[in-house]
C-alpha cells in the first residue's frame, strides 16, 4: 500500500498539494477576516503566471531529496497591500517555510505581519 509513496510523481503531487493547502489556508484566513474575498480572485492569476515561469527542473528528484534532507528549503513570501471601504491602507505579509523535521510548512520566525 505505501509503495506508491516511492513514486516520484506521487511525491511531487503530495508536496504540491501540501503547498497549495498551506497557501490557501493562510491567505484565505486573512482575506475572510478582512472582508476582502474579492482579492482572492487575483490569487489564481498570480499562481498561473508564476507556474509558467518556473523551470521544469525546479522539483527534480535530486532537488526533492535535498529538501527532505534539509540541504535546501522552500520559502514562500507574499504581501498584499489594499485599501478598505473607509480609505484605510492595510498590508498583509506572510512568510512560511518547509521544515523536513515535521514534513510540513510552518510560519517563519519573522516576516508575518497584519495591520
Amino acid at each position: 500500500m505505501l509503495d506508491v509513496l516511492r513514486l516520484p510523481f506521487i511525491v511531487h503531487a503530495l508536496l504540491t498539494a501540501s503547498f497549495a493547502a498551506v497557501v490557501a489556508a493562510v491567505s484565505g484566513y486573512f482575506l475572510v477576516s478582512r472582508g476582502l474575498t474579492f482579492a482572492g480572485h487575483a490569487l489564481p492569476n498570480i499562481g498561473f503566471a508564476y507556474d509558467a515561469s518556473v523551470p521544469a527542473e525546479a522539483l527534480a528528484p535530486d532537488v526533492v531529496d535535498e529538501i527532505k534532507r534539509g540541504d535546501k528549503t522552500i520559502l514562500v513570501v507574499g504581501r498584499i497591500d489594499y485599501e478598505d471601504a473607509n480609505d484605510g491602507r492595510h498590508a498583509t505579509k506572510i512568510c512560511i517555510s518547509y521544515f523536513p523535521q515535521i514534513s510540513g510548512f510552518s510560519a517563519c520566525a519573522e516576516g508575518n505581519y497584519l495591520n
